[in-house]
């Protein structure tokens, strides 16, 4: 290999230039900007890493203006294309948006608010002359640069890479890749048919009043309704939804000139000398002007002159811009990268260091961090770390130790290795921070080798793991919030593994994409992401990050949990009101969601338009409040900022003190008082005091339900826990004519308030009943062959409230009760189905998961059921949400037995599917209704409950306990023992089969269960009841 040195030597002396590579200013797709020198002065000099057109070339040389940034050569050394140009202060997106970064920059001048502008529209207005237009004007394509001589700062257009000649009748053809940057088309560039696009002087115009509110505004843009990505601010573009323009509130020649400029129509925008005539300039304002004392040390008297600033350290073109924030024209932000102090010692160097990496590890995945530590491990780098740690103080803390044991730049030559090694994309212009070479310890090189790549690990999780385990659902609603995001519909036929490559080339970024495809997927009712995980973002959360779609999976939900009946209503109704009678009658919920926002008839923060405020308030409530405020709780990043005058130690401490672990307590926690329900009472007495003896139950097998795995640090603390489904309001018929119902009052937690009665008759003793039991096996097996409903019951209280209502089959005098697979089964009807009834618990200490599970399976041995319906009591989870009495439908269930604990999180360690999505919509769709049997009874009203019920094979009776449970999962509205193992037994046949719990409050786990014994039989009787109801007044092939 040639030795770079003398490579670089032979190019200096081969060109009219010099440049060093170690000065590098910027990178971007298309090429790469370093510090140099042109006739002894200091030039920026751009490296192209494509040759340039004869056309292009032609076209740099021929601008000439005191407002286009001045080309000072070009010329070509070995196939490579180099382009001198003048050095800049700093962007407009740096000074406007990020003026603290580069304050320096602009020590001793004054920059003029209204006079940048101008020059940035002079720019144009030559470009325009020439019949030229820009097709990229942006904040970040437009520079600062010292006037000669002079504290006075201009403004220059750059970045002339999507330039183009106008033809005879004023237009440009482009292409969908050379419309610019996505914040910044206009309007008329935004449609499907590529063949339609047409830039004009007057498309540069739109992009130009975008600018101007930018500056005015200090970064903000005038389609930035709340969320500010590119994508969002994109599609306002398209739907044309500008801001309420408040932040120009006192500027109203300010205001009236942009909204000129960003006319929808682009015949109604005026060209760029009529915008040069606007009173906008021609009106003083001293708030505009901005003034920079020069920087004088202790000793020294400030200059009494003016003198030009050292520009050693600005860029040229290629200006830092986040890139969420910015393309540029070939696809790529540039990110530019500040010089530090030569020398390695330098206390200064290792603090700017420290920045670096503190700022970086906010944005480290977990898979990255993980390894960095066991890599240094090999080398002996290693620190105390407490579990409860984030990601980014265990990196600060680890690359601090290395930092003490070797030098700044050692520790940070480590990082990079380590970092690109492991394929992080973020690491590009990292080099530009090390001087000297750092040899890496074999050992480090050799181990990499082994790693799988980031990307690379993720495409294996994706396409081999994930992928094919996807259901349609999950997959429709993956497809639709790609559609919500990137503007474009995507083929019904994709994989998703497809559909996630389309992701990840829209958001340019594998992270990101890995963190919004959790985020979809644990919406979508999947709950095993855990294989994901370690490639996510920290702290990113969906609702706050993207609220379209959280507005998308909101309203796809609200229609998903509607039966076809009241969609196909819903549909009709909305569409009338407010999509002239469009015809919807063949569209999915998924389409219908889609074609709502895309004609504005919901829009982020807003579903008013649809919202049905006598049935489904709670639903939108729920939406609303969310959007009030972030849910996203942030790693305190102010507290890692260096301060460059602290030392790196002080630096350190400063960094890492609001995040000290948590205070310890003297109580168990969660997990543990959990792990000693699950061990076998011989281990578990050897784990509790002398004298005291615990019964507990094997642990059931691993189960499976829909809650997306919870944790205490980001779910519960912050509340980004998915609402649950509310009570849906339809009132169930009552089989006389009512009398004023009775409802009865909020039941207290310490109150002893008697329990209604049910009725004898309707809630049987064990033997009062008679049955029919001498049938043969295969006799009963023929009956109940096409049977399509399961009811399960797990105590002798949950029984006897389903066989009050259960009735002999037609033409039967009986009820048949068989002993069949080693279980008892009664079989009858229910309502208007024919049902068998099953119950696992034969006596107090066979109530639980395990027990649950292997009744479940061998009656689904003995005939296949399409549908499980868990019916019995349950306790009351938090009093402000249910009363004793309360009937709560499960949406899905929080399986408190199979979980891992992790140092932030308890997490399922299995897929948590939901309960049955027909089951569901069938069952919850009521918010009340009335226990009557006769005209003398007086009616019972019972509220019912749509949300998420724990499933622990720990009988509850401790409110304590009880509250770390609703702690973890603060929407939880009860708890049970079995309902987590028959999901789990539902979502493991070998046929299709659906399963739901429907339970009653019998008590509040308070420590007072026996004070609430007969609240247990109505509780038992409601469900009981409910169920019947339902499946009573239901046509006989609702449930298929």
């Amino acid at each position: 290999m040639s030795d770079p040195e003398s490579s670089l030597a032979s190019i200096n002396e081969s060109l009219s230039f010099q440049y060093d590579k170690k000065s590098l200013l910027g990178k971007g797709a298309s090429s790469t900007v370093h510090k140099g020198t042109f006739k002894e002065e200091a030039v920026a000099v751009k490296r192209m890493k494509e040759e340039l057109s004869d056309e292009y070339k032609d076209l740099l040389k021929n601008i000439k203006h005191e407002n286009i940034v001045l080309v000072l050569c070009i010329e070509s050394y070995q196939g490579s294309d180099y382009i001198v140009l003048e050095l800049c202060l700093a962007s407009f997106y740096q000074y406007f948006k990020e003026f603290e970064k580069v304050t320096n920059k602009f020590d001793g001048l004054t920059v003029v608010k209204k006079d940048v502008n101008q020059d940035a529209v002079r720019g144009l207005e030559y470009l325009h002359e020439q019949s030229i237009v820009h097709r990229d004007i942006k904040p970040g394509n437009i520079l600062l640069v010292q006037k000669s001589s002079s504290s006075e700062v201009k403004a220059v257009l750059a970045d002339f890479g999507l330039s183009t000649k106008l033809d005879d009748d004023q237009f440009s053809k482009t292409t969908v890749d050379g419309r610019g940057t996505k914040a910044y088309i206009p309007p008329e560039l935004l449609v499907e048919d590529g063949s339609k696009l047409k830039f004009s002087p007057q498309s540069d115009i739109f992009s130009m009043g975008c600018v101007i509110y930018f500056a005015e505004t200090d970064g903000h843009h005038p389609f930035d309704t709340g969320d500010s990505r590119g994508a969002a601010i994109h599609q306002n573009v398209k739907d044309y939804n500008p801001c309420d323009f408040r932040l120009l509130d006192g500027k109203p020649i300010a205001s009236a000139l942009i909204n000129k400029m960003i006319q929808h129509n682009r015949a109604s925008r005026p060209s760029a000398s009529e915008v040069l005539q606007d009173p906008y300039f021609k009106e003083d304002d001293p708030q505009d002007t901005v003034h920079v004392p020069p920087q004088v040390t202790e000793g020294e008297e400030a200059p009494q002159v003016d003198t030009p600033q050292d520009t050693s350290e600005v860029q040229d073109e290629a200006s830092i811009l986040p890139p969420e924030q910015s393309v540029s024209a070939d696809g790529e932000g540039h990110v530019s990268i500040p010089s530090p102090e030569q020398s390695v010692t330098d206390t200064s160097y290792g603090e700017q260091l420290y920045a670096v990496m503190s700022d970086m590890s906010h944005s480290l995945p977990g898979y990255i961090v993980d390894q960095y530590i066991r890599l240094l491990a090999i080398i002996n780098v290693k620190c105390d770390m407490k579990p409860d740690w984030l990601l980014s103080k265990k990196f600060l803390e680890l690359y601090s130790t290395h930092v003490s044991n070797t030098s700044p730049q050692v520790a940070a030559s480590y990082v990079y290795k380590i970092l690109t090694g492991l394929g992080y994309e973020e690491m590009d212009d990292f080099s530009a921070y090390l001087h000297t070479e750092v040899e890496i310890d074999t050992k480090i090189n050799e181990e990499l080798e082994k790693i799988t790549e980031f990307r690379p690990a993720v495409i294996k999780v994706i396409r081999g793991e994930l992928g094919p385990r996807l259901g349609d659902y999950q997959i429709d609603r993956y497809r639709m919030v790609l559609t919500v995001l990137c503007i474009t519909t995507f083929d019904s036929n994709k994989s998703f593994f497809e559909l996630f490559t389309d992701l990840t080339g829209n958001l340019g970024k594998y992270p990101l994409a890995v963190s919004l495809t959790i985020g979809v997927l644990e919406r979508s009712g999947w709950g095993d992401t855990k294989k994901l995980k370690p490639f996510l973002l920290p702290n990113f959360d969906l609702n706050t990050s993207y609220p379209k779609i959280d507005l998308c999976l909101t309203v796809a939900d609200y229609y998903g949990n509607m039966s076809q009946r009241d969609f196909s209503s819903a549909k009709v109704y909305t569409s009338s009101l407010h999509l002239n009678s469009h015809n919807v009658s063949n569209m999915s919920r998924v389409q219908f969601t889609l074609l709502l926002m895309e004609r504005s008839v919901i829009e982020a923060g807003n579903v008013s338009k649809i919202e049905d405020k006598v049935r489904y308030p709670i639903f939108f409530k729920e939406y609303e409040k969310r959007c009030k405020g972030p849910t996203k709780v942030t790693a305190p990043a102010t507290n890692e900022t260096v301060v460059p005058s602290l030392p790196i130690q002080e630096m350190k401490a400063q960094a890492t003190s609001s995040q000290s672990p948590s205070t310890p307590t003297d109580q168990p926690n969660i997990f543990t008082r959990v792990k000693n329900f699950f061990l076998p009472s011989s281990k578990q007495q050897a784990q509790e005091v002398p004298g005291t003896t615990t019964q507990a139950k094997e642990p059931t097998p691993e189960s499976s339900n829909t809650a997306p795995a919870p944790t205490v640090t980001s779910a519960a603390k912050e509340g980004t826990l998915p609402a649950p489904a509310p009570p849906i309001a339809a009132t169930v018929p009552a089989s006389t004519p009512p009398t004023a119902p009775i409802v009865s009052p909020p039941i207290s937690p310490t109150a002893t308030v008697p329990a209604p009665v049910p009725l004898p008759e309707l809630f049987p003793e064990k033997g009062e009943k008679e049955y029919e039991t001498k049938l043969p096996e295969e006799h009963v097996k023929g009956i109940i062959k096409d049977f399509r409903v399961l009811l399960m019951t797990a105590t002798e209280v949950e029984l006897r409230g389903v066989l009050g209502y259960l009735k002999p089959l037609d033409g039967r005098d009986r009820i048949i009760k068989s002993f069949i697979n080693g279980t008892w089964i009664y079989v009858g009807m229910y309502g208007g189905y024919s049902v068998v009834v099953g119950k696992s618990a034969d006596s107090k200490g066979q109530q639980g998961g395990l027990d649950a599970l292997i009744i479940t399976n061998k009656i689904m041995e003995i005939y296949k059921p399409r549908y499980i319906i868990a019916v019995g009591i349950c306790f009351g989870m938090d009093h402000s949400k249910v009363n004793l009495g309360d009937v709560i439908v499960s949406n899905f269930i929080v399986d408190f037995f199979n979980f891992r604990k992790q140092p932030e999180s308890i997490t399922a360690r299995k897929p948590q599917p939901p309960a049955g999505r027909t089951l569901l919509r069938f069952f919850g769709e009521t918010s009340k209704f009335e226990i009557k049997h006769s005209d003398q009874e007086n009616p019972k009203e019972v509220e019912v409950h749509c949300g998420p019920i724990a499933s622990t094979p720990a009988l509850v009776d401790d409110p304590k306990f009880k509250e770390e449970l609703r702690e973890v999962r603060p929407d939880t509205l009860g708890g049970e023992m079995e309902g987590a193992a028959i999901l789990h037994a539902a979502s493991e046949a070998h046929h299709k089969v659906e399963a739901i719990v429907i339970k009653a409050v019998g008590d509040l786990a308070d420590g007072k269960k026996d004070e609430c014994r007969g609240w247990k039989d109505f509780a038992s009787h409601a469900a009981a009841t409910f169920v019947h109801d339902k499946l009573n007044i239901a046509a006989p092939d609702a449930l298929k």
